[in-house]
């Protein structure tokens, strides 16, 4: 049986190869690619920029922690919240883009979407927050005036 441990190799390959996967889908690398668009424009594109990995953990735990919401209707035109979608994946729960706007959350998942309530519009002010550095003064005002942030 000199050759034997030549039929364990595979064995070991494979092995060392989900732990490698396995690591990579965890990898704070991988969590922190949501990219929120501040929802302002038809026609041209919106303001938007990549959360850290820091963020992207702060904005899910703050997902996590809000109610059941109901269904509420948009604007037509102007600030209309946060998108915050995800690059190219989903995260472990499948969440595909999130829209945050006046105490109202969108979930939108691979089989569907669902609501959560934002009442106090603390995430979308979290996410303003985060996004300050990528909006134009005349933008921050928009927003600020729509949340009453003053």
């Amino acid at each position: 049986m000199p050759h034997s441990h030549y039929r364990t190799l595979p064995h070991i390959l494979v092995g060392l190869m989900t732990v490698f996967f396995l690591l990579a889908c965890n990898s704070p690398v991988a969590s922190s690619r949501w990219e929120v668009h501040a929802n302002l424009y038809s026609g041209r594109e919106n303001p938007q920029r990549q959360l850290s990995s820091e963020e992207a953990e702060q904005f899910e735990a703050m997902l996590a922690e809000l109610p059941v919401g109901t269904v509420s209707q948009r604007g037509e035109l102007g600030y209309q919240g946060f998108m915050v979608q995800r690059e190219g994946q989903t995260n472990a729960s499948g969440i595909i883009r999130v829209i945050v706007y006046d105490g109202i959350v969108e979930v939108t998942e691979a089989g569907g979407s669902y609501y959560l309530g934002d009442p106090d519009r603390a995430l979308e002010q979290w996410l303003f927050d985060v996004s300050r550095g990528i909006l134009a003064d005349a933008e921050q005002q928009l927003i600020e005036e729509d949340l009453n942030v003053n």
